[in-house]
């Protein structure tokens, strides 16, 4: 979600979602917490710039 600055923050339930992470070598699910901090100080600038780095948001 973002904050309001243009900042973003989000939560992944596990490491898994990396291609670089071998399926078969996991032992247990790792989740984690994602924060971008940008500069930009506004949410709709911080979307687009998200959006073209490849940040895949759900559309509502």
């Amino acid at each position: 979600s973002f904050d309001g600055r243009g900042n973003f923050a989000m939560g992944l339930a596990d490491q898994l979602v990396f291609p670089e992470i071998q399926v078969d070598r996991v032992e247990w699910n790792q989740g984690m917490d994602v924060c971008f901090t940008i500069t930009g100080n506004d949410d709709a600038m911080s979307f687009e710039l998200l959006t073209q780095l490849g940040v895949p948001f759900q559309k509502d």
